[in-house]
């Protein structure tokens, strides 16, 4: 693979990551969550909970990247044994 095929492919990965972590802050607003969680459980930090709430999304945004690039890589191999 050519350097600039990798360079390539990391910025795919890249805005794959950007566009699952956009989606999951669009879809888990973090002042909703924080406001049922206070009346839930009661008081806590903003700070502290925006801190557990951005480390949880992106990791889970990181899993489904990682996730996301490996079903790629399963259908693309078995189109190339489909084609060979």
């Amino acid at each position: 693979m050519k350097p600039l095929s990798r360079v390539f492919v990391w910025f795919a990965e890249l805005a794959t990551l950007f566009m699952s972590y956009s989606v999951l802050c669009f879809f888990l607003p973090d002042l909703e969550i924080y406001d049922w969680y206070v009346k839930r459980y009661g008081y806590v930090l903003e700070e502290d909970f925006l801190d557990y709430y951005t480390l949880i999304l992106f990791t889970v945004s990181i899993m489904l990247t990682t996730i996301l690039i490996w079903i790629a890589a399963i259908v693309h191999q078995n189109v190339q044994k489909k084609t060979v």
